[in-house]
């Protein structure tokens, strides 16, 4: 099975070092110091049990250089998927599937809009890994965990048969009874913390030990859970809980990867994640203030800003 990342950052630069590196056909497009790196030393993967180097069977900066494969694993921050999805057309054939790994709950159909009905998966990733220098992934944490089935949930043959070839060493893939479940788990998470330790500057231990912080934690994920239930989401009050719980023995440094950029100057992806909360809430009458108070507060900061 062919393989294309689109583009290799870090999760696409990890999947692609750990499916080269078990002998799958990969084609990368990268671009800069990252792509040249790629090229002349390989894809370097650093992890707790140490390093590995794998060569894809091609890197360029040009799709069209790369040609169609069987699967494009798309990767990238949620405000650049309009930009970059183009990028997919010369790597895609008839039967081509497309795979995305990002935040949010909307990146399926918005990819969906752009190739074409049938061309794309409802995919989720949980694995914790950044780009040390070009060419160089590490990855911090166990966990490498990739999900995907078809939109609106079947089991299809050619998502198993995808989940085959991606299950190598290092990476956990698989098909889940109910992806959209999973990835609404993910976005109670993830949108939440994302949007607390970005607007208030804070790490896990913070939101711990204030109350009103807390507070808003709870309000944040009750949020969500109202939100998943009404686009018909299997997610309960229970789960609500759970992820609390989540987030309470999370160590106390860890803050999300918003934060980090919000810190850094770089764009944010607060339209897809608390944006998205307040934005879907008010298509089912939801009132979701506590999302749409932290989008407010982080939106001056969606295209960047230093200094």
């Amino acid at each position: 099975m062919r393989f294309a990342t689109v583009a290799t950052g870090a999760v696409n630069g990890y999947l692609a070092a750990r499916l080269a590196a078990a002998g799958q056909e990969v084609a990368c497009l990268a671009r800069g110091a990252h792509l040249e790196a790629i090229r002349e030393t390989g894809l370097r993967l650093v992890t707790g049990d140490g390093e590995t180097v794998a060569r894809p069977a091609a890197a360029s900066d040009d799709p069209a250089a790369l040609g169609p494969v069987d699967v494009v694993l798309f990767a990238v921050k949620a405000q650049d998927l309009e930009t970059v999805a183009p990028l997919c057309a010369p790597l895609m054939g008839p039967e081509t599937v497309v795979i995305p790994f990002l935040n949010g709950v909307e990146a399926s159909a918005r990819l969906e809009a752009m190739l074409g009905a049938g061309r794309v998966l409802e995919g989720l990733c949980q694995i914790s890994v950044f780009v040390r220098e070009p060419g160089v992934i590490r990855q911090t944490g166990d966990f490498a965990r990739f999900r995907f089935a078809e939109r609106g949930g079947a089991r299809s043959d050619r998502a198993l048969a995808i989940a085959e070839a991606m299950a190598v060493e290092g990476v956990d893939a698989g098909v889940p009874e109910d992806v959209t479940r999973e990835l609404w788990l993910k976005f109670m998470f993830l949108s939440t913390f994302a949007g607390i330790t970005a607007a208030a500057r804070c790490d896990a231990a913070e939101i711990r030990a204030r109350p009103e912080l807390s507070a808003l934690l709870a309000d944040c994920v009750g949020e969500v859970g109202r939100l998943a239930r009404a686009e018909g989401a299997d997610v309960s009050e229970a789960d609500e809980a759970k992820a609390l719980d989540f987030v309470r023995a999370l160590p106390d440094a860890m803050r999300a990867s918003q934060a980090n950029d919000l810190e850094a100057g770089r764009p944010l992806e607060v339209d897809w994640l608390s944006g998205a909360v307040a934005r879907l809430s008010a298509t089912h009458g939801l009132a979701a203030p506590a999302h749409r108070t932290l989008h407010a507060v982080l939106s001056p900061f969606r295209d960047g800003r230093r200094g």
